[in-house]
């Protein structure tokens, strides 16, 4: 028997019904966003390379410049049509945010290149900051193509990716809501009044 002034217990059971359903909503929500991100993440790193790969039998490629000339001119394009139809299809707003990931990464990368460099001197043979990320530090020599393909490559596809998703939720706007049944009746009611 409840003891006075204290709830019964079928309330108590639905009011801790109601906190548990609250509480999945939110934890399956949040494992919902991360798993689209994380899809969008693998997304904007790998397709991109699959959908280039035939087009070396087409184009064949004879040096690192010309890979690099690839990288930078169908990455980024490949990329962004990727986002656009990723965000017409599913319309997750993680893939508008994903190129935050990468920015990060790269940021870290270059303030650790830059803490490591110092400035620089003319008697020392050195390579600059953008030929180090941009790849033309790959075509001198091998060393630079590490720090391209890895930091900058993703960067540049995450960032046409976001931007090709941040378009198409421009476009692909979500249909205003309807005005309630009350206030429509309402308002035609006081137009027949006025009229």
């Amino acid at each position: 028997m409840p003891m006075p002034g204290s709830r019964s217990g079928g309330s108590t059971r639905g009011i801790l019904r109601g906190c548990l359903t609250v509480i999945s909503d939110r934890v399956s929500r949040f494992f919902r966003t991360v798993s689209m991100f994380l899809m969008d993440m693998l997304t904007v790193v790998i397709v991109p390379t699959i959908l280039k790969e035939p087009l070396s039998s087409v184009l064949p490629l004879r040096s690192i410049s010309a890979v690099i000339l690839r990288e930078w001119c169908l990455g980024p394009v490949i990329a962004a049509v990727l986002g656009f139809l990723m965000y017409r299809t599913l319309k997750s707003a993680t893939s508008k945010w994903v190129w935050t990931i990468f920015a990060l990464l790269f940021a870290v990368v270059a303030i650790v290149y830059l803490s490591e460099h110092g400035p620089q001197s003319v008697l020392w043979e050195h390579t600059s900051f953008w030929s180090w990320f941009s790849g033309s530090a790959c075509v001198a020599r091998k060393a630079g193509c590490r720090a391209f393909f890895a930091f900058t490559v993703p960067l540049i596809r995450s960032l046409s990716y976001s931007a090709a998703a941040l378009f198409a939720s421009w476009i692909f706007k979500p249909a205003p809501v309807s005005p309630r049944p009350e206030q429509s009746s309402n308002s035609a009611d006081e137009y027949l009044k006025t009229a």
